[in-house]
């Protein structure tokens, strides 16, 4: 399902939404290897949840743009950023409940050989989001250091040596879940695709894809779960506040300007 939802969002800053939705059945497809006839029963139901995702959806991605913004202006505190945090899972465990009954069916009807290369896709997926976890350990470390920098210079602007010092020290003072959440999607791609060739029905399946999504961090251990992620989450983001200078938050929140901007255009576009 985060696939699915990574995918519609993605979808919707195109130019139309006839365009956005040969995006997201293109992208379907590549995971599920449709038959034509799977793809034209697909198509005008991807239209019609982009249309809808554009009108009902991104209205409450673009408030929570906008909230992250004026928390970065402000300063973070324990309180904003967990509020902000809560409405963010919100969103995510209703995009989840929505898209799950809809692909449920469609995930019901593939036979052995789309199983086989959907596996293969999620697969690719988890080594994609995750493609440190294939190096050797000093390697690891190395790579996700330079991305994690990278990542906050890209929304921040450059960091100094005693920025990136300071931030690596603290960043390196948290516990690594990366190792065990690697190990443990694998695990869950496997046991999906086993549920699956069982021919369980959507009815099942659709129960099944909403059980994932709520246990994702479960089988992490203690210090991993979701409440958890987030109390680190916080503290980090308060402590990275802390560590820009006033001209680095004041690029922050250009960047997130320019995110609204874009996002903005796309919620009513020409259906054309």
């Amino acid at each position: 399902m985060w696939v699915v939802l990574a995918v519609l969002l993605c979808a919707c800053s195109l130019t139309s939404t006839r365009l956005a939705g040969w995006y997201v059945t293109r992208q379907i497809d590549g995971y599920l290897d449709l038959t034509s006839e799977q793809k034209s029963r697909l198509r005008p139901e991807i239209d019609a949840e982009v249309d809808r995702a554009r009108r009902e959806v991104l209205p409450h991605w673009l408030n929570l743009l906008r909230w992250m913004r004026e928390i970065i202006e402000q300063g973070p505190t324990d309180a904003t950023v967990s509020a902000i945090q809560r409405r963010y899972d919100e969103l995510l465990d209703d995009g989840v409940a929505r898209l799950a009954p809809k692909f449920a069916p469609l995930l019901a009807e593939l036979n052995d050989e789309q199983l086989a290369h959907f596996q293969g896709r999620l697969l690719e997926f988890v080594d994609k989001t995750l493609p440190e976890q294939k190096l050797a350990p000093e390697q690891r470390k190395q790579e996700q250091d330079e991305k994690m920098i990278e990542a906050i210079e890209k929304i921040a602007g450059d960091l100094d040596d005693v920025q990136i010092e300071k931030l690596l020290t603290r960043m390196h003072e948290a516990p690594d879940d990366r190792p065990l959440r690697y190990q443990n999607d694998r695990r869950r791609v496997f046991a999906f695709i086993k549920l699956l060739r069982t021919k369980p029905g959507a009815v099942a399946i659709e129960a099944e894809l909403k059980r994932l999504w709520v246990t994702r961090f479960d089988a992490l251990g203690s210090g991993f779960d979701l409440v958890s992620r987030r109390a680190l989450q916080r503290k980090q983001m308060i402590a990275l506040h802390g560590l820009l200078t006033p001209q680095q938050r004041a690029h922050a929140s250009e960047h997130l300007t320019e995110q609204i901007v874009m996002l903005k255009r796309w919620i009513l576009p020409a259906s054309s």
